[in-house]
């Protein structure tokens, strides 16, 4: 059996825009991205999650968000769960991990 990774659906690059300490090893942030939808639609990406710190970088979130096109035409809402560790890249924290989520309205 052959398996064959496909091109990206989303990719997305970003930043934490406001972050608080909300109880022992957990921490509320909002976020906001530029990215590509289906290899070619730009888009923005906005929201807020929590996020729990376990041992040894790893860590899990539970948030929402809404995917909007660039020109404002279509957006879709949605929710997540993700769960990854954080690792150093170029002197940035970055998550490796799993993301699952809901797209409640908008995008087809």
């Amino acid at each position: 059996m052959t398996y064959q990774l496909e091109e990206p659906f989303f990719e997305e690059k970003g930043k934490i825009t406001a972050q608080k300490e909300i109880g022992d090893n957990k921490t509320q942030m909002t976020f906001s991205s530029n990215g590509t939808l289906k290899g070619n639609i730009p888009v923005t990406n906005s929201g807020d999650l929590v996020s729990l710190s376990k041992g040894n970088s790893g860590t899990s979130a539970q948030g929402q968000g809404v995917v909007t096109t660039k020109d404002g035409s279509e957006k879709a809402n949605y929710t997540f769960l993700q769960v990854g560790k954080t690792i150093t890249k170029d002197g940035k924290p970055v998550l490796r991990g799993v993301f699952l989520h809901c797209i409640c309205s908008g995008f087809a």
